[in-house]
């Protein structure tokens, strides 16, 4: 069996987790998916689906990639996601009492 590496470069949210808190799924369906960073007490969901004004780039890979990073406009990205995700997210703050939105590089092997 082999070990696959999964990479996600762009923006995604953080909302605390207990052993306690629902299922993601239950609350943002396929829309979001979660990486599994290895820290239990953090829920990490990337969007999974392509929505109006999404980043022009490449932002998930399964396989070699570059990008250069000059060119990548954070802030919009972010921005993106809070309006483009803004009913998952009113969800998640509701079922998790917050979310943190943060942009950068996570690495998940399944």
């Amino acid at each position: 069996m082999g070990m696959n590496k999964h990479l996600y470069l762009g923006p995604y949210v953080e909302c605390p987790c207990t052993d306690r808190s629902p299922w993601r799924y239950d609350i943002v369906g396929d829309e979001m998916s979660d990486m599994d960073t290895g820290d239990e007490s953090i829920l990490i969901l990337i969007p999974n689906v392509t929505r109006d004004g999404s980043p022009e780039r490449e932002i998930d890979w399964d396989c070699t990639w570059q990008v250069d990073l000059q060119k990548v406009d954070m802030a919009a990205e972010m921005n993106w996601l809070r309006n483009a995700f803004a009913v998952e997210i009113a969800a998640l703050e509701k079922a998790y009492g917050s979310v943190a939105f943060r942009w950068g590089l996570l690495q998940e092997y399944s």
